[in-house]
């Protein structure tokens, strides 16, 4: 992005007079020039953006790996269901067809209705280990997790094939785990992304300088490929209280490493920690106080700090709501590339709220509207921020899944950026995107903790200023591996 430096201790509004006018324009021509021909050229025009890559990207795998939890879980329907209560009146004492409308239940959301189903099964024969199996499943689901360990462990030494032991231990084992005051996780990527506008070139080839049109003869539009590295830990505490109330704790590095334009490499080090807390009737709610660390080419570039409350509240099996509250201050390093970044320190906020509907059990829709507010120690880079986004999820069986998404933001500055062009920059945003994953133990059991994705990303950037109006392609692949203990 191209930046103008304006005298930091506000000599130029001491100065008065044809002076202060030569020492301005002259400041604005050789910034100008460093812009169009010099190093900074390789930067990305549009660095606003470029900070929120990292968190995107992360925010995106996070999606993937509780949609693959989600769709993990719905194995266990697949296949068998259909059934209504109907049916089961019409032959009652069929074993098959109970278990058939048990399925179905579950896959309904109705838990407790299939648990009574399963319940009346068992009475009639209670050495099934497959409904047995399916019963201790119910019972997980529905956070009885004493009597789901005890129905499952009952059952583990009875005679069957070994797929159906297997799973039996693995339940078991998740309930074990579950039933710990404190757990931890992790999870180790690694994959490749491919940019056909790395660099955020202007569409136009031309960047504007005291509003005239001048060719890029530098940053002209450049394709690139990057190794992708994300690692994360996390640890939750019970602290042993009837509401359910927790400690938490997560950290994540996340980094880029450009083939072709170094200036880009990033790294982010995201650290937060806090309280989630079971409100009951009230909803739940968890507050944080998270940190970021981005280093922009090998060299400290912004550090965050702030306080987040997010808020979630199920009103039924199929429609909740979400809201998301966050204040920081973004505190900007100089750089090498980027001289003027700490024009750009100031405080950040911004609220998410939105509504989460499950119109059948494979499918389930996100709308969400946000405000962002970001203030700068120059207005030109202080700007109002209102977004819209839809998401959809959509589980395809065997554990795979496709998540697609719409965002549309509209960006208002506070302030012209005079060595730009006498208008105050307005920037409309679009994003789309859709991410495909597979559970790499579909292929091979010992990867079962594997899981795939493919990401393909338009964006496209239209600006009432041409230096910031731009379209990008992106093509991303990573495997991500789990664990928890």
């Amino acid at each position: 992005m191209c930046e103008y430096p304006i005298n930091s201790d506000n000599q130029n509004e001491q100065e008065t007079g044809v002076n202060s006018i030569s020492t301005q324009f002259s400041a604005f021509t050789l910034s100008a020039i460093l812009c169009l021909a010099g190093p900074t050229a390789a930067v990305a025009q549009n660095l606003d953006e470029e900070i929120q890559r990292p968190a995107t990207a992360t925010d995106r795998q996070q999606s993937a790996l509780e949609t693959a939890d989600r769709a993990e879980a719905k194995r266990v329907v697949e296949g068998e269901t259909g059934v209504t209560y109907a049916d089961v009146l019409k032959d009652p004492d069929n074993i098959g067809l109970n278990y058939k409308f048990a399925k179905t239940q579950v896959a309904d959301g109705d838990l407790k209705g299939a648990a009574a189903t399963l319940e009346r099964i068992l009475m009639i024969d209670p050495a099934l280990p497959k409904i047995r199996l399916f019963y201790g499943i119910v019972l997980y689901r529905l956070g009885n997790l004493h009597e789901a360990l005890r129905e499952l462990e009952s059952i583990r030494k009875l005679p069957m094939d070994g797929g159906l032991k297997g799973e039996i231990e693995a339940y078991i084992s998740r309930i074990q785990k579950q039933m710990r005051r404190t757990n931890w996780r992790g999870m180790a990527g690694v994959g490749f992304q491919f940019d056909d506008n790395r660099n955020a070139s202007p569409s136009t080839g031309k960047k504007l300088f005291l509003d005239t049109p001048l060719t890029l003869t530098t940053g002209l539009r450049r394709s690139d490929f990057s190794a992708l590295f994300l690692l994360g830990a996390g640890m939750e505490h019970d602290l042993g209280l009837q509401g359910g109330h927790k400690l938490f704790a997560n950290l994540t590095y996340y980094r880029s490493e450009q083939t072709l334009v170094d200036s880009l490499d990033l790294q982010v080090y995201n650290w937060d920690f806090g309280t989630k807390l079971n409100g009951g009737r009230w909803g739940e709610w968890s507050v944080a106080l998270p940190f970021d660390h981005m280093r922009l080419s090998e060299e400290t570039y912004l550090r965050t700090y702030g306080l987040r409350v997010d808020w979630n509240k199920r009103l039924n099996n199929k429609l909740g709501l979400y809201t998301q509250v966050q204040g920081s201050k973004h505190d900007y390093v100089k750089t090498a590339d980027v001289p003027t970044a700490r024009e750009r320190t100031g405080n950040h906020f911004h609220i998410d709220w939105g509504a989460q509907y499950a119109p059948a059990p494979a499918h389930q829709l996100t709308g969400g509207l946000g405000y962002t507010r970001q203030q700068a120690s120059r207005d030109y880079f202080a700007y109002d921020r209102w977004k819209i986004e839809g998401k959809h999820a959509w589980l395809l069986g065997k554990g795979r899944f496709l998540l697609s998404g719409v965002t549309v933001q509209v960006d208002g500055y506070d302030e012209k950026e005079a060595a730009i062009s006498a208008k105050v920059r307005h920037d409309e945003t679009v994003r789309l995107a859709s991410t495909f994953g597979y559970p790499m133990g579909n292929l091979w059991s010992p990867l079962k903790n594997v899981l795939w994705t493919f990401t393909y990303e338009y964006y496209h950037a239209n600006s009432n200023i041409m230096n910031y109006a731009y379209t990008n392609n992106k093509v991303a692949t990573m495997f991500t591996y789990r664990w928890d203990r």
